[in-house]
């Protein structure tokens, strides 16, 4: 049985109109990855739509108007896919409008503010109020100033300069926490209903790693320690509070263990069920060959609803660890 595809975005209501609900739309992209602290959306809209004559497109959505975008098979439309403002609206034919999520307008604000040996949910709590709900990484990483900034600019220097990504889902945010043990699980049979892949399996000996391994100590000052494969694909590993190279070392050492194992690297192409969204479990099974069954982290998530079908297209980065 073939569902119809089907999609409900809503334009809240606001003191200028009443709220503008479509439910057809020429398609609508997606992206979203937890190496970004604000997601994307792009709505493009069809030539002749009743609740839009042309001359009056840039009157009834401007730029922070808020906006939720649904999308589904069947008319079940359960789950919020994308949740956030307006950011430009197109004046050409078909009208293209960007958007950006929920925290987006959080960004733009200033931040002043200095701290002498900064505890990571705190700057955190401080940045987003009572806006969202916090998981940040329990740690401190020195002295912070920031002199006449925007909040967008502290996020972006502790990922910068801390390697503490920061991503919004749903009503939290996350800094510095990639795997939330709450995640929902999306699960994909890789027989059934996995369209494509560059799914590549790999065993935990044929993985060579080069770990650059950085401690921020409490006085600001860094410590860094090189282990591995000198000739491995290199990544960086972000340690706070560690005082001796020795000690950086042996965690180095024993963390690099999660990135060699037997299991999937790459990605997938699924439909637009099962949900998958950014940050959440993977899981992926097979029947053919179950001894490869495994959970991993949804890294990003592109998502494209139009002429072309329903997709989510998925890149994987490690197995779950929680």
């Amino acid at each position: 049985m073939t569902l119809a595809m089907c999609c409900h975005i809503v334009f809240k209501a606001n003191d200028r109109r009443d709220a503008i609900e479509l439910r057809r739309v020429a398609s609508v992209e997606i992206n979203a990855s937890v190496q970004d602290v604000c997601q994307s959306a792009t709505i493009t809209l069809p030539r002749n739509i009743p609740a839009f004559i042309n001359d009056e497109i840039k009157s009834l959505v401007r730029r922070g108007d808020e906006v939720t975008i649904s999308l589904g098979y069947g008319g079940d439309l359960r789950v919020v896919d994308f949740s956030g403002f307006a950011t430009r609206v197109g004046a050409d034919v078909p009208v293209v409008i960007e958007c950006r999520d929920a925290i987006w307008k959080l960004l733009q604000q200033p931040f002043h503010k200095a701290y002498k040996n900064a505890y990571v949910p705190d700057v955190v709590n401080d940045l987003v109020g009572d806006s969202f709900m916090v998981q940040a990484l329990d740690g401190r990483i020195g002295p912070l100033r920031v002199v006449r900034g925007k909040k967008g600019d502290v996020f972006k220097t502790l990922k910068d300069e801390f390697g503490l990504v920061t991503y919004l889902k749903n009503d939290t945010v996350f800094c510095g926490v990639l795997f939330d043990a709450n995640a929902t699980i999306a699960t994909y049979d890789m027989e059934r209903n996995v369209k494509s892949s560059d799914l590549t399996y790999r065993t935990a000996d044929e993985v060579r790693l080069k770990v650059t391994a950085k401690s921020i100590k409490s006085d600001g000052s860094s410590l860094e320690v090189v282990v591995g494969d000198v000739d491995g694909e290199s990544r960086i590993l972000n340690y706070y509070g560690i005082a001796s190279k020795e000690e950086l070392k042996k965690l180095a050492e024993a963390d690099m263990l999660k990135f060699k194992y037997d299991g999937y690297e790459g990605g997938l192409k699924g439909f637009g069920v099962p949900v998958c969204m950014h940050g959440d479990r993977v899981r992926l099974v097979s029947t053919d060959h179950p001894e490869r069954n495994g959970d991993y982290l949804a890294e990003s998530v592109s998502v494209s609803f139009g002429p072309g079908g329903f997709e989510r297209d998925i890149k994987l980065a490690q197995q779950w660890t929680v």
